[in-house]
């Protein structure tokens, strides 16, 4: 049971209801989809197989859906790709055409006014590399020439570095999809290419005006202006995704490593979860390199909360080991973090409050006392996601009555939410309590649990109660 999640992305390669069924066995708690890549029908499908495998869950899996906002991609290519050539000529048009190896189309009608001569265009996360070299007299068509050959498919992404584009966050596809995410009741909507807290608060007025109260923001960090603004953009969100393949385009790549550094701090600190993207066997499908296991290793180190597994051919037809592996480097790392590092960290910046207090004891008694668990019955998730930003070495069992909130706490770093009926007495829940663990993880005689809530249960204003149980 690693405290790190892994979230796994779902295309048409990987979506059948066993392979979801697959990596539901493998610990996988969140599946995440990408609306700039798939069709609404699409989604609608993959939405009722999952609706379909949590009817026979304790707890439940959660959707994740990414919404393309304002970023930049290449049209369609004749056969779905091209390959560019080092120093041959290419035309990019800012109205559909069918690209091949010569030319083809970005979605973006101000292109050619607003890009400048001797500007970099990168396609495909740096397989491609343009600079423009002179623009057509019609003004329909940027000339360019490829200083980095290499292969790009269709939508491809674009990022072009250093270069004041007047695109509006809120388009209306972004609106579109924002609606459709909370028509479907998605759990989690991550925002990519946000630039600014506004347009983090533009999304969660319109999710209000949707009436949607549940969903919960994760804003992207890929580029210098959400840097700008990183601490009011986490204010305001759930938790950030350090997208590092668009950041890592969009700004020089040596920063990326002390970037991902400070956004988990921050988001440690602020309780909120940080979720690293991976391109863990990115390169080859017999096995990770070093380089990969200690950048997943690494990133557990710091605290993290989750990784991605992203989409390629390879991750499609192997998923299964990959996660594999990834679980693996996971459980390795998660038995050298400095827990109690941690701890301290978390409590000099803990409220000094009754809650507060109670939650830093039980985080520093279920470390010391090598627990095996920490049990949290809770209404709300609060008391679990507090004591997650403390990073104990065991898992804490949030049990709760309300899915919504079970959903609302799988991505939390340790945090195992299960769903139990409604109970109004202490009594029950440490007999329960004791149950549960034995049901769900190896344990002896002997070995302790702490739980913690609210006493009385249902009708408490504070978290006030520590009982430390053996098996």
């Amino acid at each position: 049971m690693n405290k790190v999640k892994t979230i796994v992305t779902i295309n048409k390669g990987n979506d059948s209801k066993e392979e979801l069924l697959g990596f539901i066995q493998k610990g996988v708690l969140v599946f995440r989809i990408d609306l700039s890549t798939v069709t609404y029908n699409y989604t609608e499908s993959v939405l009722e197989t999952i609706k379909d495998i949590n009817k026979d869950l304790p707890s439940k899996v959660a959707v994740m859906l990414d919404i393309k906002g304002p970023r930049l991609s290449t049209g369609k290519f004749s056969g779905g790709k091209a390959e560019f050539k080092k120093n041959d000529k290419i035309r990019i048009y800012s109205s559909h055409t069918l690209g091949d190896k010569t030319k083809f189309s970005i979605d973006y009608k101000s292109l050619v006014d607003d890009i400048d001569y001797g500007a970099t265009i990168i396609l495909a996360s740096g397989a491609v590399v343009l600079k423009v070299i002179d623009k057509s007299d019609d003004g329909d068509s940027l000339i360019c020439q490829v200083i980095k050959g290499g292969e790009v498919e269709s939508n491809s992404n674009v990022n072009i570095p250093n270069c004041k584009l007047k695109i509006k966050f809120m388009s209306n596809k972004t609106k579109d999809d924002i609606e459709f995410a909370s028509k479907v009741s998605a759990d989690y909507l991550a925002l990519s290419f946000i630039s600014s807290v506004d347009d983090v608060l533009d999304v969660n007025d319109l999710l209000i005006e949707c009436g949607n109260d549940h969903t919960a923001i994760i804003s992207k960090i890929e580029n210098e202006k959400a840097l700008d603004e990183l601490d009011e953009i986490l204010n305001i969100s759930e938790g950030l995704i350090i997208a590092r393949s668009d950041l890592g385009t969009e700004i020089p790549i040596e920063r990326i490593p002390g970037i991902q550094k400070r956004i988990i701090n921050k988001c440690h600190l602020a309780g909120k979860v940080s979720i690293v993207s991976t391109d863990m066997f990115a390169g080859s499908i017999d096995t990770p390199t070093r380089a990969e296991v200690s950048d997943i290793a690494n990133a557990v180190l710091d605290g993290t909360d989750a990784v991605i597994l992203g989409v390629s051919p390879v991750y499609n037809d192997n998923s299964i080991n990959i996660l594999d592996s990834i679980n693996k480097v996971i459980e390795n790392a998660e038995k050298d973090i400095e827990y109690m590092e941690f701890y301290d960290k978390s409590n000099r910046s803990e409220e000094q409050n009754i809650t507060g207090n109670i939650v830093s004891s039980v985080a520093y008694m279920a470390t010391k006392l090598k627990c095996r668990a920490i049990v949290v019955p809770t209404n709300s998730g609060l008391i679990a996601k507090k004591i997650s930003r403390f990073r104990s070495n065991c898992p804490i069992l949030a049990l709760t009555y309300d899915g919504e909130i079970a959903k609302n706490l799988l991505l939390n770093f340790g945090v195992y939410p299960i769903l139990v009926e409604k109970s109004s007495s202490i009594d029950d829940v440490i007999k329960d309590s004791k149950e549960l663990v034995k049901k769900i993880m190896p344990v002896i005689k002997g070995d302790k649990i702490i739980i913690t809530g609210g006493y009385p249960l249902n009708n408490s204003k504070y978290t006030n109660l520590i009982e430390i149980e053996e098996i």
